[in-house]
């Protein structure tokens, strides 16, 4: 019974063919079938007696898949013969060896059954279409020698100049090179060749490209290797081969391969897109915080508004509750400056209570306008005058002002302004002008005040108010006529006249219902100028806005009031006699800083009859005079022009010479933070306004005890034992304690001087003159001479050492000094009081 076994489609256990053109067995008794389509391999019978076979084409190493024949050698290897040469199969090793015309065949074709094996001798016989072959197996050895190979060279495609050329390497290489390529070189073939002159063209090979190869390639025989489209990036070329009979070396690193990336990938343009993205993303940032800031300053505008709604509210009502109380006031005043019974002084109080009472009027009355104008309830009123008189009359009002601080005033007004005009807006609007010019104008400045009419028919008036001094900041410009708004320069001075916050302002709502238009003009440390232009024609105003009844027009009362004042020359003779009396009556001095006249004048009353009074309106003038004149105490406002009494008080107690002066603060700001600041700058005391006069002559008088109490202890022989007694802090004890301690222990080294006191104490020079001054009055060289001149005396009353030996023993080192100081403090000679002393024992 036979069975046939044939070629199934799509079953690997099945023959590759059923064109069978040999069979052999071998010695292990396996069957071999050689087939047109590759060697077969009978495995396995199976169960079912199907069989299982094994195939062998060219994918597994075979020259050609057509089998001529089959035979084996001694050690069970097969010897084939194919359409392509002969092979040799290593069954152990499933390892094909393969033999062409190039090693001696008779050519590369083979025929069927032509195939004969020698059992005796062992020859193996080969027929083919130009003959046949016979050769020993034993004697055909596999060659284990792998030749070098070259990269003939690595050039782009289709180019002429190769990338590099000439590179060998052998299976045993540890070293490589590297090239560089451009981001259009990414497209280059590798060109191959075996240092081999035995089959060449039988030497396979493969590589791989590191980071762009997943697994190796094998090309066999080809000897172009081809890159197409290499990124960017670093790259190793990996590569390894077989000599002509298929043995392989080990992996090669064969060169390094770099593809430069084109500029918009390389690592600059990365840095450049890091930073634009970075840009990017702060602009984002700053946008979103500035979309943000610009919310947040929304919302705090509405806050401000609201607040400054509140404020004026406030200040509104309150207003209107002062209006009676000032109307009873001002009118009781005027009635009792009208007397005749009152002495000289008690007239010039009448006379600030009046002055007060009208500038305390006007800044109500300007409040309660100014609400109604921001609720578009003000009234216009014109009528039509000449504006010359009142315009004369309000800048004649700021004549003595001029002259008080030496400032060039020119007014010009033409001899005619007829028009019709607002007579109370007008009058405001000119008069607070005015005030803010004087006000920002130092000394020795200059203003000018200009009126004329323009125009024919349709009449403008122009204003222009131009004041020499700090001026205004461009960007300050724009928030100048806001409600509130205090330029720096408005920080400069507390006191200064209908600082209300809303001056300005107030002035721009009168122009502007008057239809007219403000504008200023600034150059900082110039000028200022204020131009305004309204309009006076009948025919711009209605109706009922118009006035035809006819009577004079005369300035407001409590204007005239405001600057009324006739104190000047009295104050300057009330001063003359003061110092004269001070000079009989040895009277301490008093240093009043102010940039207001009023408290001038309230000062100098309180104060005249026991002191002597020195003025200075700022922080300049009263360092100037403290450069003549050491005054016994000052009191200083502490917001002024130019130099304000933070700083002065800085400054008089940084300096060794005054850092002793009592130092008092009179201010409107009574804030604690204000108080800190106050005291942190030296001051010894700080008192709010308004003060009561008897607290402040109180304060006065008892700085002035205490400074003289620490001095008359200390010219006291009993001064250290009565230290405890002084009113002063325990720290300061303490270190007068230690002072005087270290003088006593040296008082006898002629080198105790000031500078042996900084070193043993390790105070700077400035600091232990200040400290020692200030708690005792005395400078430190002045210390050391009386503690010594004191230890003269105890030496002289209770010793029997000779005057000479005393001068000595108390660190004198010249007679003749030593008796002038002595007298100087003793009032008698060092012999005369050693006698005196000796007699009363």
């Amino acid at each position: 019974m036979f069975k046939t076994y044939k070629s199934i489609k799509d079953n690997a256990e099945s023959l590759s063919n059923n064109d069978i053109l040999c069979l052999h067995i071998d010695a292990e008794n396996r069957l071999w079938i050689g087939t047109s389509f590759g060697l077969n391999l009978l495995e396995v019978f199976k169960n079912n007696g199907e069989a299982v076979f094994k195939s062998f084409t060219v994918k597994d190493g075979l020259p050609n898949n057509t089998i001529h024949g089959i035979v084996s050698d001694k050690k069970s290897n097969l010897w084939i013969s194919t359409n392509f040469g002969l092979s040799n199969f290593i069954i152990d090793k499933s390892k094909f060896i393969n033999y062409t015309k190039n090693e001696g065949l008779q050519n590369n074709e083979f025929a069927d059954g032509a195939y004969y094996q020698n059992l005796k001798s062992d020859f193996v016989f080969m027929g083919g279409i130009k003959g046949f072959n016979y050769f020993l197996p034993s004697k055909i050895e596999e060659s284990t020698t792998i030749p070098a190979i070259l990269i003939d060279k690595i050039s782009g495609q289709n180019q002429e100049v190769p990338y590099y050329q000439g590179l060998v390497v052998s299976p045993n290489s540890k070293s490589f090179p590297s090239i560089v390529l451009n981001h259009n070189q990414n497209f280059f073939d590798i060109e191959l060749a075996a240092l081999t002159y035995i089959n060449s063209e039988k030497c396979q090979y493969a590589y791989k490209l590191e980071n762009f190869d997943q697994d190796w390639n094998t090309i066999n025989n080809r000897r172009i290797i081809s890159f197409t489209n290499v990124p960017k990036g670093a790259y190793s070329l990996w590569i390894k081969w077989s000599n002509s009979d298929g043995v392989w070396s080990n992996p090669v690193h064969a060169i390094d391969i770099q593809i430069k990336p084109i500029f918009w990938q390389s690592n600059l343009a990365v840095v450049i897109y890091m930073v634009l993205l970075f840009l990017f993303l702060l602009f984002v940032w700053s946008y979103y915080n500035k979309q943000n800031s610009l919310r947040q300053n929304i919302i705090f505008q509405k806050r401000e508004e609201e607040i400054h709604q509140n404020k004026l509210n406030f200040f509104t009502n309150i207003a209107h509750e002062f209006q009676t109380p000032l109307t009873l006031i001002v009118g009781s005043v005027q009635k009792l400056s009208e007397s005749e019974n009152f002495s000289e002084k008690n007239q010039k109080f009448i006379k600030m209570i009046q002055r007060n009472s009208s500038r305390l009027l006007f800044l109500t009355q300007q409040l309660l306008e100014f609400r109604k104008a921001e609720s578009d309830h003000l009234e216009v009123t014109v009528k039509q005058f000449d504006l010359v008189n009142l315009l004369e009359q309000i800048a004649e009002l700021f004549d003595e002002w001029a002259l008080q601080k030496n400032i060039t005033y020119i007014v010009e007004i033409p001899s005619e302004l007829i028009g019709w005009f607002d007579k109370d807006k007008i009058e405001k609007i000119v008069f607070n002008l005015l005030s803010n010019a004087f006000k920002y104008t130092l000394e020795n400045g200059k203003i000018k005040l200009v009126f004329f009419i323009e125009g024919v028919d349709s009449k403008i008036l122009n204003i222009k108010v131009k004041n020499t001094g700090r001026g205004i900041p461009k960007d300050k410009l724009d928030s100048l006529f806001d409600r509130f708004f205090l330029s720096d320069n408005v920080e400069s001075s507390d006191n200064v006249m209908f600082r209300t916050g809303i001056g300005l302002a107030y002035v721009k709502k009168l122009v502007t219902v008057l239809r007219g238009e403000i504008i200023v003009a600034s150059k900082e440390k110039k000028y200022t100028e204020f131009g305004i232009f309204m309009p006076c024609s009948k025919e711009v105003f209605h109706e009922k806005e118009l006035d035809n009844e006819v009577r004079p027009v005369f300035i407001s009362h409590h204007l005239q009031n405001i600057l009324d004042d006739v104190s000047g020359g009295l104050e300057t003779a009330l001063s003359k006699i003061s110092t004269l009396e001070s000079v009989l009556n040895k009277q301490k001095t008093v240093l009043i800083v102010d940039d207001e006249r009023d408290i001038h004048i309230l000062l100098n009353e309180l104060l005249k009859e026991d002191y002597t009074i020195l003025t200075a309106y700022n922080g300049m003038e009263a360092l100037e005079i403290i450069k003549t004149k050491i005054p016994d105490i000052i009191i200083s406002d502490v917001m002024m022009p130019e130099l304000d009494g933070i700083e002065l008080c800085e400054k008089i107690k940084s300096n060794n010479k005054t850092c002793h002066i009592p130092f008092i603060m009179l201010t409107a700001k009574d804030s604690v933070l204000h108080r800190i600041k106050g005291l942190e700058s030296g001051a010894n005391s700080y008192i709010p306004k308004p003060f009561h006069p008897d607290h402040l002559l109180v304060r006065i008088q008892k700085l002035l005890e205490e400074k003289e109490l620490i001095r008359n202890h200390f010219l006291q022989d009993s001064f250290i034992e009565n230290l405890t007694d002084i009113s002063i802090d325990d720290d300061e004890k303490d270190f007068i304690q230690k002072v005087i301690n270290l003088i006593q222990l040296n008082i006898e080294n002629e080198n105790l001087q000031s500078s042996f006191l900084e070193k043993k104490l390790g105070m700077s020079s400035s600091y232990l003159y200040r400290k020692i001054k200030q708690l005792i009055g005395f400078s430190p060289g002045d210390l050391i001479r009386t503690i010594r001149l004191k230890h003269a005396a105890e030496l002289l009353q209770k010793s029997t050492l000779t005057v000479s030996e005393v001068c000595y023993k108390s660190g004198f080192n010249n007679r003749s000094y030593f008796y002038r100081e002595f007298k100087k403090m003793y009032d008698c000679t060092p012999k005369n009081y050693q006698v005196k002393y000796k007699s009363n024992l």
